[in-house]
């Protein structure tokens, strides 16, 4: 089946169009709806919104999770995801704290703080993918990606949690 609803890609630069037709193993016209309700797919109208680092590690999620099978039922009920990052969506921390120090309180971005925290992206892929087991964080230098692997494990070996999706991400800036 060819879909209308994009995977995330993240080779895709900020700008490009979306890419359609895609193979897809659902069968579009009963699992996506107008909202693209589909946990296999996320909602491309999101998506453009998130911060670039937030894009990347959706879309570096989507490939790990399709690549090892995706969790069905209670199983991805309580799923988890553990997330390491160094800098985290810094585009938009810059730009949120140079609008507050140049133009003051009243006109700094909402949406750019709620973006900007360290979290979002780890949320992000949670909501996006339908996760719904303990969200996690960790933030370190670079080998933080090591550090929330190893806690990943550290959730799955008594048992906690029946499978955790655990990886590293940032963004180049040129700050």
């Amino acid at each position: 089946t060819v879909c209308r609803f994009p995977l995330v890609d993240a080779t895709r630069q900020p700008g490009d169009p979306p890419q359609y037709g895609q193979e897809c193993d659902l069968d579009c016209e009963e699992q996506h709806t107008d909202r693209n309700d589909s946990e296999d797919h996320a909602d491309y109208r999101l998506v453009r919104r998130m911060p670039r680092f937030s894009q990347i590690s959706l879309g570096a999620a989507q490939e790990a999770m399709a690549s090892c099978g995706l969790p069905e039922g209670a199983e991805r009920d309580e799923a988890g995801v553990v997330l390491g990052t160094a800098f985290s969506a810094s585009e938009y921390h810059f730009e949120y704290f140079d609008g507050l120090f140049h133009e003051g309180l009243k006109e700094a971005s909402p949406l750019l703080f709620s973006e900007s925290v360290m979290n979002g992206a780890s949320g992000h892929i949670s909501h996006q993918l339908g996760l719904r087991g303990p969200g996690l964080t960790l933030l370190g230098s670079e080998d933080v990606g090591m550090h929330a692997l190893a806690t990943s494990l550290d959730q799955l070996r008594p048992g906690d949690v029946p499978c955790v999706l655990a990886g590293g991400a940032d963004e180049y800036c040129d700050v």
